[in-house]
């Protein structure tokens, strides 16, 4: 079918049956024959995008598009995100002009350790969600390969390899994982409440920092795979039991950027002690990354850094100033200009193989 915009259109007709006179009395079409031939109205799209988490996930995380571009410090994460995320600028320029905000589930099983969904919320065509497949397949070691396109309900769903998109009312773009994109579809119509996650400890210490008002906000409950990569990362850094520990603990992670920066997390433990041992250890490594901040030039912020346990919880708040967050900008931006951009796979916009009606 090759590249050919495709706009697929549903047309809902009501359908009015009415009887002739003739010259004896004649009844009329019954109300309920008529009412029956309508067509039912279309699966409305919710408002709220977090109606469609679906249950057993292990991450739910937010950002707040538009009110991070206001952010004095948004052209450090831009920078960031373009260099290290194998992103170009016309693709960043895209996602933000069409985005006010951006939703990632994420999922681990044993057959799929790492599976994501990303749900954009803004104004969006059909094209865009083949451009957000192309733009998914530049972080794949290999070429996706094009599946075609098929219908799950009234929506249509572009799919290459693993990965799906789908563009719902042209206000909310699905793209990630295909399994997760039609287990929310699934939830289409059902009246769903928004969520974040069911786990009650990890709703608790998300409660805790004010997950849901601020500009970048992540809830994340154990599991194997995402408990297997912290404690092997901390584990190079000599600090396995503290790995061990946050592998087993709900967190929440929030970012405002409506002053400066500030970054709060809060992790729920298995005891008092617990999070006690946790708060030491992560006190004595901030000490040696303040240290080494220091030496490399970076503005003294780790002092600002606070983690406090409370009962079974431990919190980190960590304030940086507008002043610090423009030094952090300059020393960041000279180390990106004397250092070399990572090797990136070259984006390969998936080709539509054909098309497959049905529904699910």
């Amino acid at each position: 079918m090759g590249r050919r915009n495709l706009q697929y259109i549903v047309l809902c007709c009501a359908l009015a049956c009415a009887g002739t006179q003739a010259s004896a009395p004649t009844s009329s079409v019954p109300k309920a024959a008529a009412t029956a031939a309508a067509a039912p109205p279309p699966t409305p799209v919710p408002s709220d995008p977090l109606a469609l988490v679906p249950g057993g996930v292990h991450l739910v995380a937010s950002v707040d598009v538009i009110n991070l571009q206001r952010a004095k410090s948004y052209a450090i994460w831009r920078a960031w995100v373009e260099r290290y995320s194998c992103t170009n600028a016309a693709d960043i320029a895209w996602l933000t002009d069409h985005t006010a905000r951006a939703f990632l589930i994420g999922r681990s099983t044993e057959q799929h350790p790492a599976q994501l969904l990303v749900l954009l919320q803004g104004k969006y065509t059909q094209d865009d969600a083949q451009r957000a497949l192309g733009l998914l397949a530049s972080y794949e070691t290999s070429a996706a390969t094009p599946t075609g396109e098929r219908l799950t309900g009234r929506f249509k769903v572009a799919s290459a390899g693993m990965s799906s998109a789908s563009v719902l009312d042209d206000r909310l773009l699905l793209v990630g994982s295909t399994d997760l994109l039609d287990a929310a579809l699934a939830l289409m119509g059902e009246g769903h409440p928004a969520r974040w996650l069911d786990e009650p400890g990890a709703r608790a210490v998300a409660a805790r920092v004010d997950c849901e008002h601020k500009t970048v906000c992540a809830q994340l409950t154990p599991s194997a795979h995402a408990s297997s990569l912290l404690g092997k990362s901390l584990a190079k850094v000599g600090m396995d039991a503290l790995g061990e520990s946050l592998g087993r603990a709900p967190a929440a992670l929030t970012l405002s950027t409506d002053n400066g920066l500030a970054l709060q997390i809060a992790a729920q433990l298995g005891s008092t002690d617990e999070a006690a041992s946790v708060v030491k250890q992560v006190n004595d490594w901030l000490w040696q990354i303040g240290v080494f901040a220091h030496l490399a030039g970076f503005p003294d912020v780790i002092d600002a850094a606070k983690l406090h346990a409370d009962g079974n919880v431990a919190q980190l708040d960590f304030p940086v100033s507008q002043g610090d967050v423009e030094l952090l900008q300059q020393r960041v931006t000279g180390m990106l200009q004397n250092t070399d951009p990572p090797q990136c796979h070259a984006a390969a916009a998936p080709a539509t193989a054909g098309t497959t009606a049905g529904t699910t």
